[in-house]
């Protein structure tokens, strides 16, 4: 265990392993309808992929790990994307994991697209799936974590499971963490979709996590900001849209200093409340 996870894992009181059972299976919470996008210290923004929405399961270690799939009805998906059950099986991960995330599949300029990755989804014979994984590859983002070292982590805020999640994904091109800012909404709502991305989640920092309830501790915004600039890049088919997204991330954590900041970039800094907000 590195010691960076074991550090997490402590101050959070969770370095003893737990005697929670692993479920065998648990239906994704989901995010309801927001309003326009807003600026809030309680919350965390994410990406919004325009993909397969997929738990996984990660049981045992080495050659006796395995990993399951799960689609947001309970479906199996296991069979369908062998590029990630691969991923999860070399990363240096410890037993008993339950992750949330989404399957997605980049286009030629490193976008999420839909249309590519419906031919994935509609594909089920196994000469079929091979031929498409080479054709059509796919990355899993993933964005929250629900079990870990024996504890069930379902009622602890989501700013504890991001900590816990950020602490045990290494890099890798396959399985991804899906980038956050806390507090700028506005400004990262605009960023994604001046890069060509669908959209922001927006999350309590305390909200805990429940299955197959659509929370009004998660909202979609749906009305996009009035860009004032473009955002330019080159992009790579391996996936330096992430990167460019990085960059823009950091971007926002870094100049959003009290009393600085717009979405532009620009001005007097303005707190915008969430439509629901609980």
């Amino acid at each position: 265990m590195g010691t960076q996870r074991k550090d997490v894992l402590k101050q959070l009181g969770l370095d003893r392993t737990g005697k929670d059972p692993l479920p065998e299976a648990l239906s994704p919470m989901l995010a309801s309808p927001g309003g326009e996008p807003f600026t809030h210290p309680d919350w965390l923004f994410e990406v919004k992929w325009d993909g397969v929405r997929a738990l996984a399961f990660i049981r045992g270690a080495g050659r006796r790990r395995e990993v399951c799939l799960q689609g947001r009805n309970l479906n199996p998906l296991t069979s369908r994307y062998p590029e990630v059950v691969q991923a999860f099986s070399r990363l240096p991960l410890p037993s008993g994991l339950i992750l949330d995330g989404e399957i997605v599949a980049l286009d030629a300029q490193g976008r999420p697209s839909f249309q590519l990755l419906q031919r994935r989804i509609h594909a089920t014979k196994e000469e079929e799936i091979a031929r498409l994984q080479a054709e059509v590859p796919v990355v899993y983002y993933v964005f929250d974590l629900l079990y870990a070292h024996g504890h069930a982590l379902l009622d602890r805020p989501l700013e504890e499971r991001r900590k816990v999640l950020e602490s045990l994904i290494p890099p890798d091109p396959v399985v991804r963490i899906s980038e956050a800012v806390r507090v700028e909404g506005e400004a990262f709502f605009q960023a994604v979709r001046d890069l060509g991305l669908e959209g922001v989640i927006a999350k309590r920092l305390d909200s805990r996590y429940e299955p197959g309830r659509r929370s009004p501790s998660w909202q979609q915004p749906m009305t996009a900001v009035p860009s004032a600039r473009k955002v330019t890049s080159r992009l790579h088919p391996s996936g330096a849209r992430a990167m460019t997204l990085g960059w823009a991330c950091a971007t926002i954590r870094f100049t959003s200093s009290p009393g600085s900041v717009t979405p532009s970039g620009r001005g007097e800094r303005r707190r915008r409340e969430p439509r629901t907000a609980t």
